[in-house]
């Protein structure tokens, strides 16, 4: 297929997404709303919830090579669905025991790629949605924010990872809300055998105690500081055992092609309209935090979000300009990135700040357009949305 239809099928199909995801969101918020006639209870079953849900899993099941390593998820899959079907001996990489499980669950019924990926893309919306259900006027924006904004191929990438972090969001919130610690922590080690470094999110359990309201010069000021690191080289030492602490971290598979990665993206240093939305976002939610913090009541859900979100920003913009691998442990926090910029379409949109909330939606919400049109003519970009069943030799759908 040409490269330019490519390019219109994938903005098109970004743009509908995203408007579905929001329309789905809003309905969501507003039946949650309308009470029954039984007794004046709430509408146990919100279908729209539900469709959600399951829209997000379909999209994601028929996607091709959107995402990083989107496809070595898919082919080490059905490489071990074969010889799992054959009686072949297994010897391609081994992952976490519960997500081996899965993958025996899955090949046990002979499940292809659509559905591998697509109950993939489920568990992890599933759970950061289930998060937000007590905070559901946040779902309009969440959902077309998650598919327009940065979050998508993210969310297509690292897929371990992602059900992690979004098994983190359930934990902690839940956590927040009054549940036992315990519960925490079970989440957590139900994480760490989907991916081992989910370790590092159990000393979080005292992040409890943390209830202290933004402020947003500081936090201005702790942004433009990582900036500048980021853009002077001043970690280049960080580089010294990367190989040894990617490892240990879990991420071999990145590690055995740092040099292949950093010299691919040397580039990234330069700021360019990508980088300049996320910045502009990054302001954004951090000039309005202190407004927000008093607008939502001093919710402490809201404060360690944008606790959250401030070490995920400062992080990759002291660290991406040497290597986004040295970014991949901080990803556990890129959601709260997602949820501060529900918090501020939320905000704007309620106080009539007409201007600025534009301004928010052109930043929060054309990441995936404009890396749609930056990659289109790259042989091998993985940021379009492409259709599987578009693909040559697709007999595995």
């Amino acid at each position: 297929m040409a490269s330019n239809n490519l390019l219109y099928i994938s903005i098109l199909t970004y743009i509908i997404m995203g408007m579905v995801m929001f329309i789905l969101g809003f309905k969501t918020y507003q039946q949650s709303q309308t009470l029954t006639l039984n007794g004046g209870k709430k509408t146990k079953v919100n279908i729209y919830f539900y469709l959600a849900l399951f829209f997000f899993a379909i999209m994601c099941g028929l996607r091709y090579r959107c995402g990083a390593d989107c496809e070595s998820y898919a082919i080490h899959y059905l490489d071990f669905r074969f010889k799992h079907e054959t009686g072949l001996p297994y010897f391609g990489r081994e992952t976490e025991p519960l997500f081996m499980l899965f993958m025996k669950f899955m090949s046990l019924f002979g499940a292809g790629r659509f559905l591998f990926l697509g109950i993939i893309a489920f568990i992890e919306i599933a759970f950061f949605y289930s998060a937000l259900k007590t905070r559901n006027y946040l779902l309009p924006y969440v959902g077309i924010v998650l598919i327009l904004g940065p979050h998508f191929c993210s969310w297509n990438n690292g897929l371990r990872q992602v059900i992690a972090s979004c098994i983190f969001i359930f934990a902690l919130e839940r956590y927040i809300d009054g549940e036992k610690a315990w519960k925490y922590l079970l989440w957590i080690s139900v994480a760490y055998l989907i991916h081992k470094s989910s370790l590092m999110l159990v000393p979080f359990l005292f992040m409890k105690l943390y209830n202290v309201s933004p402020k947003k010069y500081i936090s201005l000021i702790l942004l433009l500081l990582s900036v500048f690191i980021g853009q002077t080289g001043a970690f280049s030492f960080a580089f010294n055992g990367i190989e040894d602490t990617l490892s240990f971290l879990e991420y071999d598979d990145y590690a055995n092609k740092v040099d292949d990665i950093v010299e691919e993206e040397a580039t990234i240093k330069s700021y360019g309209p990508r980088r300049i939305t996320l910045l502009i976002s990054y302001i954004l939610i951090i000039l309005f935090s202190e407004e927000m913090d008093a607008y939502l009541g001093y919710d402490q859900f809201y404060r360690l979000s944008f606790v959250f979100f401030m070490i995920y920003a400062c992080s990759t913009e002291m660290l991406i300009g040497h290597t986004t691998l040295l970014t991949r442990p901080f990803l556990f926090f890129m959601p709260f990135l997602l949820i501060c910029s529900a918090y501020l379409l939320l905000y704007l949109r309620n106080s009539q700040r007409v201007i600025l909330l534009l301004v928010a939606l052109v930043s929060l919400c054309t990441f995936s357009l404009i890396s749609s049109v930056a990659s289109y003519n790259k042989p091998n970009e993985e940021e379009l949305y492409k259709f599987y069943f578009l693909q040559q030799n697709s007999n595995y759908f």
